[in-house]
């Protein structure tokens, strides 16, 4: 039974990681694409 929480704890961790890592490459493509949509406005204007 150890092992079998041991696994899970170990699933939650590398979950923990990977959303962690998701959110950050979201956060940087947010942030490029707002500064994309700015020169785009400002180069139409």
């Amino acid at each position: 039974m150890r092992v079998f929480f041991a696994f899970i704890e170990q699933c939650a961790k590398e979950n923990a990681e990977l959303i962690e890592t998701i959110e950050k490459e979201m956060e940087h493509l947010t942030f490029h694409q707002s500064r994309t949509r700015k020169a785009q406005v400002a180069y139409t204007n």
